[in-house]
């Protein structure tokens, strides 16, 4: 790069003023329209995702003819297909979600209850056992405590099972809109790259063009890998517990826990352990057999190594380049700004922004 293509804001501070009052501008703005970002954001997701499936279906040729699929008629064929998936899960899943949630919900003060009587009768073994004042006292101490804490937490997500269902929904109203956005976008695909690309410096241009090309590897290789990970995880966790009925257990929320664990799975640490360590508790919970328990957790485990060593490794042959400590705290400063959809695009934006932070340490100097 040569050095004229660099901008010294220090030699021009009302450049670099301007640079500031644009950038918290823009904070200022999201943070009043987060829904609207959120919608566009999802959409342009979606357009990138979408279209190396339309420009494959361009490059055929019609039967007995020099020509090929029209662009318009590709991007026709390939949401037409999209919107035919969506409805067959809307039939096929949303009501099996919806049932297991409100049944969930139901049965969690009968699952506390359960959780109740078995404390009793620890503390009745406990009471057998000769142990010194200091320590019963000190053991009182620590058990009230845990219990203050935990029963609003359970009371909470007992609350949220409740209202899950209109966050659902919700949910839903958001990747609908956000699908119809896309489809104008690729429609008009290329005339937004040219009017796009445009508003930057003529010198910038190609380095800016790189940095979208470098951007769109290194997205579309975790939103790819993550969407396919995703898929294989609950899909084999559901066939694996559904399986488990063979030998005479039947878990209640076999979907329930197939959803969170290929949805969680992204996410270091936690997407590997908590359906594991929540789904025997709720199967211990709902049936009080050691012999469910065991069948669920080793439903669950198995296929959870099955998808850390054996697909893990061949659909992400390639990172995004930053840490997994970073990636839980981007997931958790996502979830806590902007809630669910902070938790599905945190890790993307993150690489994005890694991306971008670079490209303007080589365009801009203070």
């Amino acid at each position: 790069m040569k050095t004229a293509d660099v901008i010294q804001l220090s030699k021009n501070p009302v450049k670099l003023i301007i640079w500031v009052l644009i950038i918290v501008s823009l904070f200022w703005v999201v943070a009043h329209i987060i829904t609207t970002v959120l919608i566009f954001s999802l959409a342009a997701l979606f357009a990138y995702l979408v279209s190396p499936v339309v420009q494959g279906l361009s490059k055929i040729k019609l039967p007995g003819t020099k020509r090929r699929i029209p662009w318009t008629v590709a991007t026709f064929m390939v949401y037409s297909v999209i919107l035919g998936l969506l409805i067959l899960l809307t039939i096929t899943l949303i009501p099996l979600v919806i049932s297991q949630s409100s049944s969930l919900a139901s049965s969690m003060p009968t699952y506390l209850r359960t959780v109740e009587d078995h404390l009793a009768r620890l503390q009745t073994w406990y009471n057998d056992l000769k142990v010194s004042p200091s320590m019963e006292q000190n053991l009182k101490k620590y058990g009230q405590f845990l219990l203050d804490k935990a029963s609003p937490v359970i009371s909470v997500l007992a609350a949220n099972l409740a209202s899950g269902v209109l966050k659902v929904f919700t949910a839903l109203l958001i990747v609908l809109a956000a699908l119809i956005f896309s489809l104008y976008i690729i429609l008009d695909e290329k005339n937004i790259k040219k009017n796009f690309f445009e508003m930057f410096p003529k010198a910038w241009r190609q380095d800016t063009e790189q940095l979208f090309h470098n951007v769109g590897q290194v997205v579309g290789v975790f939103i790819r890998g993550q969407l396919i990970l995703g898929f294989l995880v609950a899909t084999g966790t559901y066939c694996a517990l559904l399986l488990i009925n063979l030998v005479g257990v039947h878990y209640d929320y076999s979907l329930l826990t197939a959803l969170a664990a290929g949805f969680l799975y992204p996410i270091p640490f936690i997407g590997v352990w908590a359906p594991r360590l929540v789904a025997p508790i709720l199967a211990y919970a709902q049936t009080g057999s050691g012999y469910a328990t065991f069948w669920v957790l080793f439903a669950v485990t198995a296929w959870g190594l099955v998808a850390d060593n054996i697909f893990l490794p061949v659909v992400m042959g390639r990172s995004i380049g930053i840490s997994p400590l970073m990636i839980l705290f981007v997931m958790f400063s996502g979830g806590e700004l902007f809630g669910i959809w902070g938790l599905v695009l945190s890790i993307p934006m993150a690489a994005v922004i890694r991306l971008v932070f670079f490209y303007l340490q080589e365009h801009i100097t203070i």
